[in-house]
């Protein structure tokens, strides 16, 4: 897992993941309609451009809504995000180059309370998204298990 850096921000969480492919690849892997099933959730509606409504179904009955602020291909994505029950927050991911590898940045704010969960939940999607990136998707009926792993090493 090349988890590099993980830290608290305002109500929020910071999470640096190096990806063993360019950016370009990782971009096309992180927004394809096709791939996302595999690391984050089922696509209901919606597409990843500027100014769109989207909507993911992380389990049956789960669904996020985002809308898509602004995006730079192989660059970054920020849109909105918003779980049933909860504030709408701000996710943001970067990409930059590091070689002939990739780091992905990802910054979730505006969540207050909420940001000691969600750092786990994002460390497991984003070894969903590795895997998936390497041609080795993940089980998804193992993602709790997984989180449950990361919760316990996350907590302060």
């Amino acid at each position: 897992m090349p988890l590099v850096e993980t830290g608290p921000v305002p109500g929020g969480v910071r999470i640096g993941w190096v990806l063993t492919a360019d950016r370009h690849r990782v971009w096309e892997h992180l927004v394809r309609a096709e791939t996302l099933p595999q690391w984050l959730g089922r696509l209901v509606s919606g597409s990843l451009d500027p100014g769109a409504e989207l909507v993911i179904e992380h389990e049956p009955g789960h669904p996020c809504r985002s809308r898509v602020l602004d995006h730079s291909p192989a660059e970054f994505l920020h849109l909105t995000w918003q779980l049933p029950g909860e504030p709408v927050s701000q996710l943001d991911l970067s990409l930059e180059d590091r070689a002939d590898r990739c780091l992905l940045v990802l910054r979730h704010e505006d969540l207050g309370d909420l940001a000691a969960s969600y750092l786990p939940g994002w460390i497991t999607h984003l070894s969903y998204f590795e895997s998936s990136l390497t041609g080795a998707p993940l089980r998804g009926e193992h993602f709790w298990l997984l989180y449950a792993t990361f919760q316990e090493l996350t907590a302060c």
